[in-house]
């Protein structure tokens, strides 16, 4: 047994060590009175132990840790705590157990600001290591992300850069998933604008919405309205440029109020009395044939001439089989960086995939290309890639051979086109939107061709 001056030997060595700790220890009693307030407590909230102690905790500190753990009964872990601007606690409580009767609760409370304090600058640093990645690309040229051995696209690439420092309106025309909106970004990047780059789906933009979307709006403009009103697409682009994606889809009486602005250099914002002066470089794209737009009245002549000031005209990828490969071991090595299992793996293609793939038509172009790169690095069982690696909608499609004896042109026509719209869709977990841009057509034509061929979408 332990004399009395024993016990209060043993005490006060205990209360050394909790003394030394670099960690504020709290000690209360079943009814929330605290017992014990070490040094390190007494300088982490500046509470001298005189005060506290024999007072209940909640009196100082209203949503105390401790307060929860008398009344639960059990541990709380990693408690996140700030007491005050610029402090950082992280608290673990737990209930003191004497003979399975409840006595009181023990907390250990870490100051971890100087590490919050860390935390913020790395984060700081990595913002300004990410804002110098995109200056170095500005600077020695974001053109490495398009490459090609196709002469017709090499002339595009080399009409782009050339055009790229001027302030000349661009209209850049190829099918969906040519790469569009990618030269557009490259020709910004290299271009004198200081602005951003603000792209713009035309298509998407409903009629009544156009002059606030494109001009933008004072407050109190319309009911609903932002009280401190709203920027428009020409003020954010603002000494930028800006991408009008899918031109040919802008219905006629936008395109008047579009070509005002671009001929007057200002717009006015909805409910408001001055206009607003803009310096923005256009860049319009579209995969329409806008000549038969324009001979059919859905376009207007002059405002086809204000953007096709310089053409640039992106082949189908079925026009480029000698980039189909490259391209292909880009997106792999691309998906790669974002697969742990697959780090560092380099992937190579067998006499046979290369013979399909090269063979198959891409009516999806580049994004669809890009989609297949990710499904084959994903199932695929090796580094190398075989026949049975490549998605199976490939594989049908470049095995087809029309028998004239059996089926009509028609037929093989509605087959291979049935095929190519359900394996599509899979390839897209059934988004119909996503499809129809893969594919090329209107999401409406797409709609009446699930229907004619009784595709149940939801079940893909």
């Amino acid at each position: 047994m332990y004399s009395y001056e024993d016990k209060k030997g043993i005490i006060k060595i205990i209360d050394s060590l909790l003394n030394d700790l670099q960690e504020a220890i709290c000690i209360t009693d079943k009814d929330c009175i605290v017992m014990y307030w070490n040094k390190y407590a007494e300088e982490l909230y500046n509470i001298d132990r005189t005060e506290i102690v024999g007072e209940r905790i909640d009196s100082y500190f209203s949503n105390a840790i401790a307060i929860k753990v008398a009344k639960d009964k059990r541990i709380y872990r990693d408690v996140y705590h700030s007491p005050r601007e610029g402090s950082h606690i992280i608290i673990n409580a737990a209930p003191i157990i004497v003979d399975g009767e409840f006595k009181g609760v023990i907390s250990t409370e870490k100051d971890i600001s100087a590490i919050k304090s860390i935390n913020h600058e790395l984060e700081k640093i990595r913002e300004r290591a990410e804002f110098l990645e995109e200056e170095i690309m500005r600077l020695t040229g974001s053109w490495n992300s398009i490459q090609s051995k196709n002469k017709k696209m090499q002339t595009m690439i080399e009409i782009a850069k050339r055009a790229a420092p001027t302030t000349a309106s661009i209209l850049i025309t190829g099918e969906s998933g040519t790469g569009k909106e990618v030269f557009a970004r490259a020709i910004h990047e290299q271009s004198k604008v200081k602005g951003s780059f603000i792209p713009v789906n035309c298509s998407a933009i409903p009629n009544d919405l156009f002059e606030s979307e494109f001009f933008g709006y004072d407050k109190g403009a319309f009911t609903g309205a932002n009280t401190s009103g709203k920027k428009g697409f020409f003020e954010m682009a603002k000494d930028g440029t800006l991408f009008l994606d899918e031109i040919a889809d802008l219905p006629l009486f936008m395109q008047s109020k579009l070509l005002r602005a671009l001929e007057d250099k200002q717009i006015k914002r909805v409910g408001a009395e001055k206009y607003i002066e803009i310096n923005t470089r256009i860049i319009a794209a579209t995969n329409k044939c806008l000549e038969k737009q324009v001979e059919e009245g859905k376009f207007r002549e002059d405002l086809y001439y204000r953007l096709n000031v310089i053409r640039i005209n992106l082949p189908p990828l079925r026009e480029r089989k000698e980039d189909i490969i490259p391209l292909l071991e880009h997106f792999l090595k691309e998906v790669n960086k974002d697969k742990k299992d697959k780090k560092g793996v380099k992937f190579r293609l067998d006499k046979d995939s290369v013979k399909i793939l090269t063979k198959y038509s891409w009516k999806g172009n580049i994004r669809e290309l890009k989609n297949a790169a990710e499904q084959i690095a994903i199932l695929s069982s090796s580094d190398l890639i075989k026949k049975d690696d490549l998605p199976e909608y490939i594989l049908k499609s470049t095995k087809i051979e029309y028998d004239n004896d059996k089926k009509t042109l028609r037929e093989a026509i509605s087959e291979y086109e049935k095929m190519m719209i359900l394996n599509t869709l899979k390839s897209t977990d059934g988004n119909v939107a996503k499809a129809s841009k893969i594919l090329g057509i209107p999401r409406s034509t797409l709609h009446y061709k699930i229907n004619t061929y009784s595709i149940d979408v939801s079940n893909i």
